[in-house]
């Protein structure tokens, strides 16, 4: 795996009660090394969102990347005035939690964000996604700013 074949395309969804979804189709661009960027992702604290990946291999006419036996990794960090913070504020694998392979062969995988995860944050946080094969060497496939705004309803 190197760092220039694989991006990734997603959207947010947002979880309702019961069964119901509310799709937020997100707008992806490449940026440098084929990792796709998005401008923003704007999101209400301690509320439940969905963020569903796709992730192709552009040696393979960006056909969809098989995910078996690939460790994902998600993470969020606040955004500082010198790029973003080192330690992730949230931080979703599917070696722990939190990231779900939906369809291995299809390349898709959604990272679950609890109301918990962003209870108390707010402002700009710069999210990132990693996928890792079997000899650990990772490839960052996507990358964006999250807006994360005061819930007035909630705690």
């Amino acid at each position: 795996m190197t760092r220039s074949q694989h991006q990734a395309r997603y959207e947010l969804r947002t979880s309702l009660s019961g069964n119901q979804q509310i799709r937020h189709s997100l707008k992806a661009k490449k940026g440098a090394g084929m990792t796709t960027t998005n401008d923003l992702v704007r999101i209400y604290a301690n509320t439940k969102r969905i963020l569903e990946f796709t992730i192709t291999d552009g040696d393979n006419n960006d056909a969809p990347l098989g995910l078996g036996g690939l460790t994902i990794e998600w993470a969020l960090s606040k955004v500082t005035a010198r790029g973003y913070e080192a330690q992730a504020t949230v931080f979703k694998s599917t070696a722990g939690a939190g990231v779900t392979v939906t369809d291995a062969p299809g390349g898709k995988l959604e990272v679950t964000l609890d109301p918990a995860d962003t209870q108390g944050l707010i402002g700009d946080y710069h999210q990132e996604l990693e996928v890792f094969d079997g000899t650990g060497a990772g490839v960052v496939v996507a990358v964006g700013t999250v807006e994360i705004r005061r819930n007035v309803s909630g705690p």
